[in-house]
């Protein structure tokens, strides 16, 4: 075959890149879905029906019928257009790119017929998450740039101050200060490569632990970050839901019945909802099943805060505004626990610069006796 004819072949094929474009505008949909759900909610609000709603938002996207759609909202809107013409509802479409705590929200609000509402509610759940995510991330700049400065002391006591240490004096005289700025630097530096495997190891583990690992240990684990940060969203969702259930009237066991159906990929949460809705068949109300079941769940404040009002310890709008609340003041705790891992961070630095400043005096005694 001649060259000019493989080229000709070349040219005639057409690639179609659509696919891709369809995958990556699905993944990119967690960084644009906040945008999503305001134009949704905020025109649901304004009297337009969620069909109505939907096809403005592609029409928007495809520049009415100007351009072919690619971003994540066009493809995500279609694919609800496509589940409220087939089942009646959004939600299904959006399940398998959301979160579960925004899934059960917007599910609900779809079923006490306030969609609007429930979009409203996963807004504040997902800006949540992210502002204590970012406080996170920013609180912990400082303290890495700190603890990268101070490994790179360490390696220097390791690679350049311990033998010029040796030259000086036998080990045998040096002093204690010496010897705990050598051993802790070369421990450190010797057996990097394993820590920092440990650390790695370890982070893919509690990530994993996170909606898996349940059990009596987990019950202590739950007052420790990151699953303590885990269990008060879990549990300001649970509240929300749980509110917008009751406010139409859907009994409490049918309600945790729903949330349960909802909570298969998550074991954890399904073992609480689990032992709550089989206090509340006994016969109990709603906090003071959560305070039989025994995980202090969604918090012990919060079922204190509940059983208070004992007479209408299952009111809707209660739980709905302590559920705001206590978002409000998960934020603040964030940012508390940003501020001590700057401080022990600080600290930790600051008594190795002690460490080796004691280290080098001590050197000049050593050498005079």
């Amino acid at each position: 075959m001649a060259i000019k004819d493989i080229f000709e072949k070349l040219n005639s094929i057409e690639i179609d890149f659509s696919g891709i474009s369809h995958w990556l505008a699905k993944y990119t949909f967690r960084y644009s879905r906040i945008s999503l759900y305001e134009d949704l909610s905020g025109m649901l609000n304004d009297g337009i029906n969620v069909k109505r709603a939907l096809t403005h938002l592609i029409d928007v996207e495809t520049d009415y019928g100007k351009k072919t759609g690619s971003s994540a909202t066009y493809y995500i809107c279609c694919e609800c257009l496509n589940a409220l013409n087939n089942t009646g509802a959004i939600s299904s479409s959006l399940k398998k790119y959301i979160k579960e705590d925004e899934y059960q929200l917007i599910s609900s609000g779809e079923i006490r017929g306030d969609l609007a509402g429930g979009l409203v509610q996963a807004i504040k759940i997902v800006r949540s998450r992210s502002e204590m995510t970012m406080t996170l991330v920013m609180s912990m700049i400082y303290p890495s740039v700190l603890v990268f400065g101070c490994l790179a002391n360490m390696y220097m006591v390791h690679d350049t101050i311990t033998p010029v240490f040796l030259s000086l004096a036998p080990k045998e005289r040096w002093t204690s200060s010496m010897r705990l700025l050598t051993d802790t630097s070369g421990f450190l530096i010797e057996n990097g490569t394993y820590i920092l495997c440990f650390c790695i190891v370890l982070f893919f583990l509690i990530r994993y632990s996170l909606a898996r690992y349940t059990g009596p240990g987990r019950q202590y684990l739950d007052y420790i970050p990151p699953w303590s940060l885990y269990k008060t969203f879990n549990g300001v969702s649970f509240l929300f839901n749980m509110a917008s259930m009751l406010s139409i009237d859907i009994p409490v066991a049918k309600a945790l019945e729903r949330l349960e159906k909802n909570s298969t990929q998550n074991r954890w949460l399904l073992e609480r909802i689990k032992e709550i809705r089989r206090y509340v068949l006994l016969g109990q109300s709603l906090a003071m099943a959560m305070k039989s079941c025994g995980y202090d769940f969604p918090s012990k404040l919060c079922i204190n805060k509940l059983l208070l009002h004992s007479e209408n310890a299952d009111n809707a709008l209660m739980m709905s505004n302590y559920a705001d609340k206590w978002l409000e003041e998960a934020k603040g705790k964030v940012k508390s626990t940003g501020v001590w891992i700057t401080v022990v961070s600080a600290l930790i630095v600051f008594a190795f610069i002690v460490m080796m400043i004691t280290a080098l005096y001590d050197v000049s005694n050593v050498l005079q006796h």
